[in-house]
């Protein structure tokens, strides 16, 4: 079955009709749902939370954690850390958050067929397998 992990920025525009990525969020969403599971992890989950918390109220950031029971939620291990520190190593020249690069080393663990992403630079990010990087 693909598994289609997503990062903040889709989950955050997913949520919020106010956002200006809401409609390409929404879109590609739908599409990657269409075709298999939607996963990500508890770290991209919370700074979706602490964005919308941030730009609205309390009651629509929690919103994000009753929608982040209708996705698979995959465990990071240490491995992953890991593989984590290996990537901002490699990749020291991207500005690319931890929780950017923990999302890869899990796609690139769980072998993710794609991921969704705001941030172009994740697309730059080598790994194997290379899943498809959709930048919204």
């Amino acid at each position: 079955m693909r598994i289609a992990l997503l990062d903040a920025g889709p989950i955050v525009g997913w949520l919020r009709a106010a956002d200006p990525d809401h409609a390409a969020s929404v879109a590609a969403l739908t599409t990657a749902a269409s075709r298999g599971r939607l996963a990500t992890i508890w770290e991209v989950i919370s700074e979706a939370y602490t964005v919308i918390r941030y730009r609205a109220d309390a009651a629509a950031a929690r919103r994000v954690l009753d929608w982040a029971d209708t996705v698979d939620r995959l465990r990071v291990d240490d491995i992953d850390h890991d593989r984590t520190h290996a990537l901002l190593r490699r990749h020291a020249t991207l500005r690319i958050s931890y929780v950017d690069a923990l999302l890869m080393a899990v796609a690139e663990r769980h072998r993710a067929d794609e991921v969704l992403t705001l941030d172009s630079e994740l697309g730059a990010v080598k790994l194997r397998p290379a899943p498809v990087i959709t930048v919204l």
